[in-house]
């Protein structure tokens, strides 16, 4: 339609207002802000026109000011595009101006649209106006409800806060922090620019004081509280894939870009600074955003970076099936909208098909943000449901919606992955110092790739708020803050990170709102993390972040400056968001976690596949984690790989560590170390072995250990490790019914443990099971008998003999008896070490065949797997 027929022009209440019909929210017609312009130059030149003040003034083809107190209200702003818009004499100045009221939309009386051009008084303050334009629930297209009303004055006094306010047939309770205030209105123009996929909605986010949180915005009031708020989707009125496709004078982005009129300073105070967040997010895709601060009149253009596929991420959450298909084929990436009412709301996007062409078929998609109402901050998204009618946006394509389930291990199912915001310590890449994070991702064992899939899931577009498991409306909170941030406007762990060496009281919890001031503050954020907060210096991490940090700024709760407060050390350092992934990068099969974040429980399988970066700023690499096989073996094989002093020989490295000073007595199941064990040291679940060197034969002690750390080894010493005989047995053999069931696995009696009669002070070492109620063992040594008795109390992968300061130990890369044709070790590669491998069999009461010692020198582990495979020769020589 042309423009006269949707813009009305009240010339009584000097009011420019878009009149015509609006659909979920969108104008059915919009016209560029120059042709709005040129219309009302048009208009008022002519003879009937003359005696009235002109509206508008342009400052360039993209820049205009709304004059002589006309008035434009925000519905007729989205019926507009191309250029922004400026009022410049609505503050009030005596008798003239304009003032905008928040009213009690509980009240019987609350004024409606059928109440404009109504004079209206202030019961206190006699000031009087005429109601412009009131923004009540249902407002002009239906949308939820500021509860504020526009008033152009008309007396010199100014309506007060809390009075109430009266006219023909208009009575409400003016209420509200700030209940009435007057002052210019900014309307800045935001289009976009770069490579974006047809299938990416832009979406823009804004603090919720003007989604419906409060009637105005921060201006100069100090009151800490003001920022307890948290950026909101703004309601879409714009169109991404048509309403910019022609006529624009910002197309540079071109075609499903989009070019809006965004408010971001209302009577006279700037809405959050000025701050927007635009976000391209859609599943599937490489996301994009662009943060700006829009505090002047002006067009501002957001340079969107490629958003093309994420070959990482290219699941859907969601599967259905459907039929009744018509129209044109169902294609990967078609937008989902509502078929009834409200006809054209966004429901989905498709992620894969199957059977497109044909009337029934099967479709995986996600779900993407629909124009909720604002009355409420907790915006969840609508599942499609089984006999919905669905369409294709800009097509013909329609369909019903069948059984819908979720896509098995999909990224919207967490698989117990969790996200927690608060300071960690971890020891990433194993140098004995912790590096400091911000916020820790238990992986909980799933495969990276799929824990990243579902990160981005979680930063997606759609995801506002709820916290139902595998549902699309997950939000990312943090720790103890009633201000979440929304999984679709996370960026980072924070925006800035400092370091604090002076505490006064209570160190601020995280979680918490801190400015810099009791009063007058400059700047303020919420806590992500704070370290060590009973000690003297630690880090802080700060998000949400207003206003400028600095140098020897006191952190505190607003009213606690004097008592409870850190002290800034430094200047802050700034957090860079990664764009494309919030958490991280994906590529090459491997992810690179963004700053602050760290993973914990990731699979062993993905241990080289991930790096990170402290809050410092330092890449952090986990060691190098590289698997040792000993093949060529079969059941029962004994099979070794020692580290040797000199490459060739097999001179066996055996004093890696020695015996802590305290040493260890025996009976205990664990052994103290005077030295950190070097990374390469097989971490759980295998052997080690204690040099005795007071003995004159240099007799060794093999031990079986589940743990070891810096500097203690812990032994397996599990429930079936310690028993009574419960008959007579021999020197070597052992009777004990039913305790060598679970024989070989872990907490279990094995094979080369070392095995003491606590009763008689005599040991062995385990040669094998022989039932469930015996085992064999060598000759029984050391102790007062030599045979198992009964009633004998044994224990087993115990400390056998008195350790001391000067017993060394050695940790063989592989030490075991084989179950099957191989042996693995996982190590962290250090350094190129020189190995001996050697494998044997010769035991008659196991049975099989007997073979030839295998050894094989000049082993070079290097910064690679290593297979080393055994030759196995039949010994026709010993005694079968």
């Amino acid at each position: 339609m042309a423009i006269q027929d949707d813009i009305t022009i009240d010339v009584v209440n000097k009011k420019i207002t878009y009149t015509g019909g609006f659909t979920d929210d969108r104008p059915n017609s919009i016209y560029t802000v120059n042709a709005l312009y040129s219309f009302l130059q048009d208009t008022f030149d002519e003879p009937g026109f003359m005696q009235h003040s002109i509206p508008m003034t342009a400052q360039t083809p993209t820049q205009y000011s709304l004059i002589n107190i006309w008035f434009m209200d925000p519905e007729t702003m989205k019926a507009l595009y191309g250029g922004s818009i400026q009022t410049t004499d609505w503050t009030k100045n005596g008798s003239v101006g304009i003032t905008a009221m928040r009213f009690d939309s509980g009240s019987a009386d609350a004024p409606t649209s059928g109440d404009l051009g109504v004079t209206v008084t202030g019961g206190t303050s006699t000031a009087t106006g005429v109601l412009l334009f009131v923004d009540v629930s249902p407002s002009q297209n239906g949308t939820a409800s500021r509860d504020v009303a526009w008033v152009r004055n008309s007396s010199a006094a100014q309506f007060q806060d809390t009075e109430n306010i009266t006219g023909t047939g208009v009575v409400w309770d003016n209420e509200g922090n700030t209940g009435f205030q007057s002052g210019e209105n900014i309307w800045v123009n935001l289009f976009s620019v770069g490579s974006k996929s047809a299938t990416t909605e832009v979406y823009v986010g804004q603090e919720d004081d003007y989604m419906g949180g409060r009637a105005f915005h921060d201006g100069a009031l100090t009151s800490a509280d003001i920022l307890d708020r948290r950026v909101e989707k703004i309601d879409e009125w714009w169109d991404t894939d048509v309403d910019f496709a022609s006529g624009s004078p910002n197309l540079l982005g071109g075609v499903d870009h989009f070019d809006i009129l965004m408010l971001t300073q209302e009577a006279g105070r700037l809405i959050d600074s000025g701050d927007l967040f635009v976000g391209a997010r859609q599943f599937g895709t490489i996301y994009s955003n662009f943060r700006l601060t829009a505090s002047t009149a002006g067009n501002f253009v957001v340079p969107f970076a490629s958003t093309g596929n994420d070959l990482n991420s290219a699941e859907g959450p969601y599967n259905s099936t459907f039929t009744g298909r018509s129209g044109n084929d169902l294609e990967v990436g078609d937008i989902l909208v509502n078929d009834g009412a409200p006809a054209g709301r966004l429901r989905a996007v498709v992620t894969a098909v199957t059977g497109g062409a044909s009337a029934t078929g099967n479709f995986d998609y996600y779900l993407i943000g629909e124009n909720e109402d604002l009355a409420t901050t907790d915006r969840t998204l609508n599942q499609l449901t089984a006999a919905e009618v669905l369409d294709v946006r800009g097509d013909t394509t329609t369909f019903t919606v069948g059984t819908v389930t979720e896509v098995t291990n999909g990224p919207a199912q967490a698989q117990g992955i969790t996200i927690t915001f608060a300071n960690a310590q971890r020891d990433v890449n194993e140098d004995s110092t912790d590096e400091e994070y911000s916020c820790v991702i238990d992986c909980n064992n799933v495969v990276l790739q799929d824990v990243y899939q579902y990160i981005q899931f979680l930063t997606s577009r759609g995801n506002q708020d709820g916290s139902t498991p595998d549902t699309q409306d997950t939000l990312i909170p943090l720790t103890n803050v009633a201000v979440d941030e929304a999984g679709e406007f996370y960026r980072s762990v924070g925006d800035i990170t400092v370091p604090w060496n002076s505490r006064t009281g209570t160190a601020p919890a995280e979680g918490v709102l801190v400015t810099n001031a009791n009063t007058s503050w400059t700047a303020s954020g919420i806590v992500v993390s704070l370290s060590d907060p009973t000690g003297s210096t630690g880090q802080l991490t700060l998000t949400q972040v207003k206003g400028t940090w600095a140098n020897s700024d006191t952190v505190a709760i607003a009213g606690n400056h004097a008592t409870n407060f850190v002290t800034i050390n430094g200047s802050p350092s700034s957090i860079t968001a990664n764009t494309g992934a919030p958490f991280g990068s994906f590529a090459g099969g491997r992810w690179f976690v963004t700053r602050g974040v760290v993973l914990d429980n990731v699979p062993t399988s993905d241990a080289n596949n991930w790096q990170t970066v402290d809050l410092s700023g330092s890449i952090v690499t986990p060691p190098t984690q590289r698997a040792i096989t000993f093949a060529g073996l079969v059941a029962n094989d004994r099979a070794s790989l020692f580290e040797v002093n000199v490459a060739g020989t097999d001179q066996i490295t055996k004093a890696q560590n020695g015996v802590g000073a305290a040493g260890a007595s025996a009976g205990d199941s664990a052994i103290p170390l005077d030295s950190n064990v070097a990374l390469d040291v097989p971490a759980t679940d295998s052997w080690v072995r204690v040099v005795d060197t007071s003995s004159a034969t240099g007799e060794e002690y093999r031990f079986y250990f589940t743990s070891v750390t810096t500097l203690t080894v812990t032994l397996d010493s599990g429930a079936n490790t310690a028993g009574t005989a419960t008959s007579l047995g021999s020197g070597t053999v052992l009777n004990d019914t039913g305790a060598f069931t679970a024989y070989g696995a872990n907490a279990s009696v094995r094979t080369g443990m070392e095995i003491r009669n606590t009763t008689d002070g005599s040991r062995a070492v385990v040669l094998r099971k022989i039932d469930n109620d015996s085992i064999e063992t060598t000759p029984l040594s050391g102790g007062t008998d030599d045979t198992w008795s009964s009633s004998d109390v044994w224990d087993a992968n115990r400390v056998v003999v008195a350790l001391v300061d000067a017993d060394t130990i050695y940790f063989p890369y592989i030490d075991d008896e084989s179950t099957g044709s191989s042996l693995t070790a996982l190590i962290k590669y250090v350094s190129d070490t020189d190995l001996i491998a050697r494998m044997r069999f010769s035991d008659p009461d196991v049975g099989g065949t007997r073979i030839l010692p295998f050894q094989q020198l000049s082993i070079s582990l290097i910064d690679a797997d290593l297979t080393v495979t055994a030759i196995r020769t039949a010994d026709s020589i010993a005694t079968p």
